[in-house]
């Protein structure tokens, strides 16, 4: 382990004690204690500094759908105010690239005060991609049904939060100008309110472990994003970063998000070149696999995907947590998590 006598699980514990959110002194902290773990592997460390704009929740929201009181989930990244007025069906709006809702905007007199948005399947605390001044609402599965059915509806209701300005997020990299190199990377931020010790704390402590056991390889490069929580903000803003000479000398990209959990099923998402490859390190381990090859958001290696550098991915699902107070440690599977890790090293063996 990275700490003699440290299990990966007490790692992720000391990681998500609190929600690490992106431009927050919780965030802070925890790089920092990121960086002294690589940096007493002997590891020289790059950052990777860039501004952002914060966010925070006042005052939680409230909304009433034709006089009865719902419940109802902030929306990150939106404005706040009161308002009232009749819903109005317009067009679907995604999020992440990839989660698509049904959208309603709330109109009075003609003019849009604020925004619905959901699904009939499933709902979470989101964040919309683009700052918007006004506010949105996400409503449950259930009322998501009864809009979709259509009929007059009057809703009134209100929220408060501010946009924070002038933060800084930080992605974490170790040095390597190595040709045909090896990226193994996580994101380490947490989502507003979630202390993410599966999204992601589980990925962070799989790339600290595997940092150390490959530190004399001088062909790995490890990188730990910020701000995956804001549609990838920081992984976009290292993609941008690098000219294209730099992005050819990437053999694979490695990033293991959201691995430890107990109910869950190990997935792999992968460019369809390492289908062999993957096969083989399974074959290792006397397993058997399913490989995706849909390459798609939401997760960091979509920025390198898109400049045809070829990824793989690990995730396991489902998972019930995902963006909740409740990503707590003792929801995870250390067994699932080193299954991961042993999956890697023996990827890195036929590789290197």
């Amino acid at each position: 382990m990275v700490i003699k006598g440290e299990t990966l699980l007490e790692l992720i514990k000391q990681i998500a004690k609190k929600p690490r959110v992106a431009g927050t002194k919780q965030n802070d902290k925890v790089r920092n204690i990121l960086i002294k773990k690589l940096e007493s592997l002997d590891y020289q460390i790059r950052i990777q500094k860039m501004s952002f704009t914060g966010w925070k929740l006042i005052k939680k929201p409230k909304l009433k759908v034709n006089g009865k009181q719902i419940n109802v989930l902030s929306v990150v990244w939106t404005g706040s105010g009161k308002v009232k007025g009749k819903l109005v069906k317009i067009s679907n709006i995604k999020t992440f690239e990839v989660y698509e809702w049904h959208r309603w905007k709330i109109l009075d007199k003609n003019k849009t005060q604020g925004y619905i948005i959901s699904r009939e399947d499933m709902v979470w605390m989101q964040l919309i991609d683009k700052k918007s001044k006004k506010p949105y609402f996400m409503v449950d599965t259930d009322i998501c049904k009864k809009l979709n059915k259509g009929g007059s509806f009057y809703v009134e209701g209100s929220v408060k939060s501010k946009f924070i300005k002038n933060l800084s997020i930080k992605n974490i990299i170790t040095k390597n100008n190595e040709k045909n190199k090896i990226i193994i990377c996580c994101h380490y931020d947490s989502f507003y309110g979630a202390p993410g010790a599966n999204d992601n704390a589980s990925g962070v402590a799989s790339v600290l472990e595997l940092a150390k056991r490959h530190k004399n390889n001088k062909r790995l490069q490890f990188i730990m994003f910020d701000a995956e929580e804001w549609n990838k903000y920081g992984s976009y803003s290292y993609v941008r970063s690098l000219k294209k000479n730099q992005l050819r000398n990437i053999n694979v990209l490695i990033n293991i998000d959201s691995t430890g959990s107990k109910i869950g099923k190990l997935y792999i998402i992968a460019s369809k070149k390492f289908n062999g490859l993957i096969k083989t390190a399974f074959k290792k381990l006397k397993e058997k696999v399913k490989i995706s090859n849909q390459l798609r958001p939401p997760f960091d290696f979509w920025p390198f995907a898109k400049k045809g550098v070829g990824i793989i991915h690990f995730g396991s699902s489902p998972y019930n947590h995902f963006h909740k107070p409740s990503d707590t440690y003792n929801k995870l599977s250390e067994k699932n998590i080193k299954k991961v890790v042993k999956i890697v090293d023996i990827i890195i063996e036929i590789l290197c």
